[in-house]
């Protein structure tokens, strides 16, 4: 239960909203309780959307609990309603309860208001539970699909590109050193080898290709980092590496790892084009079960983790929470896959690990990396 608990009281006596109050209160919750007694109160109240739970009187001079019961489920659909009453007939509470009411309560039966309660909000718990899981399933299935569809026409598409590659490689080979089209052969070359690198990255996504795990000492993959990552920053973008004190080793595919780092960094460039500073720093973290829930996969226990921070343009609600969707790019037309960062999250998947993303418009951005950790010595 969230505490405190923050709750909309509709009633007009000061005397049994006390009286509530101290019922919650003698049962250990923890309330930050907003009192109004009329219709104008109760709608600029209810605006924030953000409350926990409405308590209503269900009458009122001149209002009453119904209307309040409407106006909250137009409001805020999913917020718990429980209707307060001493003269609440048993057709008024049927009436009550179609219309949306969550639970209604009579005021000389005040005993049943905190059972009432927690069973509101085990209910919203329960249904937000619901329904990220039917999200975790939908694109489990998404990404089994295109996975499918991915492993359909890989093969074809790399012995495609393989014969490009081996025909351009032949008439290269027969050009003289002045031939004024050499260089547009060895363009082709170019491109077929990076259609390769892409078809394997695409083979990922259809489960057909596995990490190589070895033991790895990040603290020292991370230092390592700062010459190949300073070929891809401009001039104007400052790297900072700090590594944990703790030493942090993880079973992982170095390359794969330093493939992430390349990834994040090129990202955050991008995302800096007034210059800034790119920080990489490493710790240890313990994941709880709710952690291990919330994604839908993995185990509790102690995680190695890479910090991957820049002081960039940061991203709103709606593009963080797309940016690991196979094909989503916030670059134009031409200037990227949007399959980068999908990829990445395969890759620390396999890894059984973990990626978090915090960032929020004009306040930079912060990926955090999971490993679980390796007990040295075993």
């Amino acid at each position: 239960m969230k505490s405190p608990l923050r709750i909309l009281h509709l009633e007009d006596d000061p005397n049994d909203a006390e009286l509530v109050q101290a019922m919650l209160s003698s049962e250990c919750m923890v309330c930050d309780v907003t009192l109004v007694d009329n219709r104008a109160d109760f709608i600029s109240s209810i605006e924030t959307c953000g409350f926990d739970l409405i308590l209503a009187d269900y009458s009122l001079p001149s209002f009453d609990g119904l209307s309040a019961l409407e106006i909250a489920r137009g409001k805020c659909p999913d917020l718990p309603f429980i209707l307060i009453s001493g003269t609440l007939g048993e057709e008024l509470a049927i009436e009550s309860l179609k219309s949306g009411a969550t639970d209604y309560i009579l005021k000389d039966r005040l005993s049943r208001l905190v059972p009432a309660v927690n069973r509101a909000l085990r209910e919203i718990d329960e249904k937000a539970e619901r329904i990220r899981l039917e999200e975790q399933l939908f694109q489990a299935r998404k990404m089994e699909a295109i996975g499918r569809f991915v492993g359909g026409i890989v093969h074809d598409f790399s012995n495609v590109l393989m014969v490009i590659k081996g025909f351009a490689g032949m008439l290269e080979d027969k050009m003289g050193v002045d031939n004024k089209l050499k260089d547009m052969v060895k363009r082709i070359v170019s491109a077929s080898e990076t259609g390769s690198k892409l078809a394997q990255d695409l083979l990922l996504f259809g489960g057909k290709k596995t990490i190589k795990p070895t033991a790895v000492n990040l603290n020292q993959m991370v230092l390592g980092s700062v010459e190949f990552l300073s070929k891809v920053m401009r001039e104007n973008i400052g790297i900072k590496i700090v590594p944990s004190e703790e030493e942090l080793t993880v079973m992982a595919d170095a390359a794969q790892i330093e493939r992430i780092l390349m990834n994040l960094a090129t990202n955050a460039r991008d995302a800096m084009p007034d210059g800034g500073c790119l920080k990489i720093s490493t710790g240890q973290v313990a994941l709880d079960d709710d952690f291990v829930r919330a994604h839908g996969y993995g185990r509790a226990g102690a995680f190695a983790v890479i910090y991957v921070s820049d002081n960039g343009i940061g991203m709103d609600k709606e593009t963080r929470e797309k940016i690991f969707e196979p094909f989503f790019t916030t670059k134009g037309a031409g200037k990227g896959t949007g399959l980068g960062l999908s990829i990445i999250y395969e890759i620390i998947r396999q890894h059984d690990g973990y990626i978090v993303v915090q960032s929020e418009v004009g306040k930079g951005s912060t990926f955090n990396i999971y490993f679980p950790l390796e007990k040295v010595g075993r």
